[in-house]
């Protein structure tokens, strides 16, 4: 059974589970005082507040990107910024968690013995793994995020699809990194990894939330219900963007995302964007592409570039 993240105005914590257990500590469970660190809800909460920050900046630059009648080079140097400021934050947001849980033990020794921390970090692994391949090719292999666009047409509507690649280069040429875009995924959509990077924060909270647990840390009896809106906010925020993939899998995939509304968050989701929540696809099969553009930038030497097109194109449709 696929996890389920859920999106409730009426009862916002379910989405975080993490920050109702960090919310609820019994008296001294934590040693971050002694450690010189922040209450480990505090550390939480930064990270965060920075990874939310950075998405949400990332989904405005996109609208502007879709809602605007110019497409020139400044906004799409936004997009590119914010994303990979969102990647990042995203990557860091692992090493955040694992020092939540050190606080938990009096020094490194202890922790590095304890099963339930080893156990904390072997099931973190997988849910960050794609989002540190991403951050760790830019930052040790010089690889720079590049768009790609394609222009949409879909019956009868039209939109200009936007995905990117990490460049790198390979036999005398600029192209997607051939370790990172191995195996066929040669572009990705930009909307789809903004949704992957939200999907990791809620399903990394459930494994902090069960590490907690393992401590004994959480009080039970502590009725608190913990105040997530900026996580749905920022959630709000890309329903008003279309959903696609081009060579990926969408997480929606393998996450189900369940997003209830109240009058307000109607709202706040209707961008007038078409494949967006409140102006979903249509079913109609009529559709062509017209046209690609790939974003490489020159450097006064390399002077091949190669050609890489999506294999596939998806559109996800809102259940």
């Amino acid at each position: 059974m696929k996890p389920v993240i859920i999106i409730d105005p009426n009862n916002v914590g379910n989405c975080l589970p993490a920050i109702k257990a960090l919310s609820s500590l019994k008296d001294k469970a934590s040693y971050h005082e002694i450690r010189d660190l922040r209450h480990p809800l505090g550390v939480y909460n930064l990270s965060l507040s920075r990874i939310c920050d950075k998405v949400k900046k990332c989904a405005d630059k996109l609208e502007k990107y879709w809602v605007g009648t110019s497409k020139d080079q400044a906004i799409k140097d936004e997009i590119i910024d914010y994303l990979e400021l969102s990647l990042y934050a995203a990557a860091e947001h692992n090493d955040d968690i694992e020092t939540v849980a050190k606080t938990f033990f009096k020094n490194d020794f202890s922790a590095s013995k304890d099963k339930s921390l080893r156990s904390l970090k072997k099931n973190l692994k997988p849910l960050r793994d794609e989002i540190s391949n991403y951050t760790n090719t830019i930052k040790h292999n010089h690889g720079r995020i590049r768009l790609f666009e394609t222009d949409f047409h879909h019956d009868g509507a039209a939109i200009c699809l936007l995905g990117f690649f990490v460049e790198g280069y390979k036999n005398g040429q600029a192209a997607p990194h051939h370790i990172l875009h191995s195996n066929g995924k040669k572009i990705i959509s930009i909307t789809s990894i903004l949704w992957e990077i939200l999907t990791y924060i809620s399903l990394s909270s459930i494994e902090l939330s069960n590490f907690l647990e393992s401590m004994d840390a959480v009080n039970q009896n502590n009725d608190i219900i913990p105040c997530v809106k900026i996580f749905r906010d920022t959630a709000i925020k890309l329903t008003r963007l279309p959903l696609y993939t081009f060579d990926e899998d969408h997480p929606f995939n393998k996450t189900k995302w369940v997003i209830e509304m109240n009058e307000e968050m109607v709202n706040d989701s209707n961008s007038g964007i078409y494949g967006s929540i409140q102006n979903k696809w249509s079913k109609s099969e009529d559709h062509k592409f017209d046209g690609w553009r790939l974003g490489y930038a020159g450097d006064g030497v390399t002077k091949s570039f190669h050609i890489a097109l999506p294999e596939r194109m998806n559109i996800t449709y809102w259940e």
